[in-house]
């Protein structure tokens, strides 16, 4: 079994968190890691992925000159290839290659933007159909939206318009949520701390991607 992560990290600035990303990474045994959030400023990243580099890692991110990191993936190399065929500054979407067993699909890693407007343009992207090339795909990540009203932790109730935007996403692509364990919880200053958000960080793949999967631990 492949473990893939995903861990929206409020800043990956500090040496305390480069402490707990590697120690995420080996506890949880990640062939492939998304830091989400991560406010890395382009002039700092190369720096970073070598204080957090476990066995030579390899990464890439939707970092660029005039913006920091949204959003950074690292990778073991021995198991894996990635080619990066789409990114903005809301998604990452890479075509992974295992090379134990020369599997293939696509992985979409999100950092949605906090705003209904802004994020249109990620669930556009989402409904495209060709997005997963007919292979198995899942998108993951903190979309900065809920797909239900029991998915929110803390604040308020109400439920606007807009927020039937993330559902009807993936409906329209065919996406499925699949069954998890633990909390429900997208920030924190490592993935085994609990915090109150209105958000959930989500990995929702094709059902082509099924046979993959065993329940995902919403804490790692």
């Amino acid at each position: 079994m492949v473990n893939i992560g995903c861990w929206n990290t409020w800043g990956l600035n500090a040496p305390k968190k480069h402490l707990s990303a590697k120690s995420w990474i080996r506890t949880q045994n990640l062939a492939i890691a998304g830091f989400l959030e991560t406010r890395i400023a382009h002039q700092n990243l190369s720096n970073i992925e070598s204080n957090l580099n476990p066995s030579s890692w390899e990464f890439l991110s939707n970092c660029n000159p005039l913006s920091s990191c949204r959003i950074l993936l690292g990778w073991d190399p021995h198991q894996f290839s990635l080619t990066c065929i789409n990114s903005s500054d809301q998604w990452i979407t890479c075509k992974a290659c295992n090379l134990v067993d020369n599997t293939q699909y696509i992985l979409t890693f999100v950092y949605g933007l906090n705003t209904p407007g802004g994020r249109q343009l990620l669930w556009d992207y989402i409904k495209q159909p060709d997005l997963h090339l007919n292979q198995a795909w899942v998108l993951m990540g903190d979309f900065n939206a809920i797909l239900k009203p029991d998915d929110r932790v803390g604040g308020d109730n109400s439920w606007a318009g807009h927020m039937d935007d993330f559902c009807n996403a993936i409906t329209h692509a065919g996406l499925l949520q699949p069954p998890y364990t633990g909390m429900k919880k997208p920030h924190a200053d490592s993935p085994s701390q609990a915090s109150e958000n209105k958000s959930l960080s989500q990995a929702i793949p094709h059902p082509s991607y099924q046979q993959h999967l065993r329940p995902r631990d919403i804490g790692s």
